[in-house]
């Protein structure tokens, strides 16, 4: 096993009562298991909030970094988690 540190973005703030969670991982880990995890502890919530869909995949209305550089959302299952990796699901801004 190994920890990662999530960082959340304001809505599913209140829902962790945590800016930042420290999350033990299995070695091998994807992105995708760590949303599994998300998914397993916090629920409906995190999934309306994230607006995931069946399959636990991320909508277009997020970007999601790994030790601050992007990853494209459809090859979370295809992204390994390392120790010490920062996982952060970013908003996009939205203006007009």
């Amino acid at each position: 096993m190994f920890k990662i540190k999530v960082k959340l973005c304001s809505p599913i703030k209140e829902i962790a009562k945590a800016s930042e969670l420290v999350v033990n991982m299995e070695e091998r880990s994807s992105l995708h298991s760590l949303v599994e995890v998300l998914s397993n502890k916090y629920g409906e919530g995190l999934k309306r909030i994230y607006h995931l869909d069946a399959n636990l995949d991320f909508s277009q209305y997020f970007l999601i970094s790994v030790n601050n550089k992007i990853v494209n959302a459809p090859n979370l299952a295809s992204v390994e988690l390392k120790p010490g990796d920062t996982v952060e699901a970013l908003e996009p801004v939205a203006g007009g």
